[in-house]
């Protein structure tokens, strides 16, 4: 995958080998695959899964902001995002275990510690969690 800067900040994730996202904070970035490609705009972001075409969407553009200041920053979150979230910031996987009720979660956190946010999610929601290596499971 290409990632092309036209006088910008973004910020690149390898998810896993294959599968890429590209945030763009500021200006304007055209990122490439092997079948199509798509341009940014702030708070706009690609998907790269090796083999298929680029697709773009939109995410928080202050978050991004505040993972790049060590602040992780939840705002009427539902559990799809958090896991995201998480899976980003701390480069973990996350699953989910069980009948997970709706959640609309918020809060700013200045921690870089993935139980910090667990244990705020365990108090609001009642979840259990458990870190296995690279994996945190959570449990409803």
């Amino acid at each position: 995958i290409t990632t092309t800067a036209l006088g910008t900040a973004f910020y690149i994730y390898n998810l896993h080998p294959g599968s890429i996202s590209i945030s763009l904070a500021e200006g304007k970035v055209r990122v490439a695959g092997d079948k199509n490609y798509v341009e940014l705009l702030p708070g706009e972001k690609a998907f790269y899964n090796s083999g298929e075409a680029v697709f773009k969407g939109t995410f928080n553009r202050d978050q991004l902001i505040g993972f790049t200041n060590g602040k992780i920053k939840f705002e009427h979150a539902n559990l799809a995002e958090i896991k995201t979230i998480l899976a980003e910031y701390f480069n973990r996987e996350i699953l989910i275990v069980g009948e997970a009720p709706k959640i609309n979660f918020t809060g700013d956190f200045d921690s870089k510690k993935i139980e910090t946010i667990l244990e705020a999610l365990q108090f609001t929601y009642n979840i259990t969690y458990k870190s296995e290596g690279q994996k945190v499971i959570i449990s409803f």
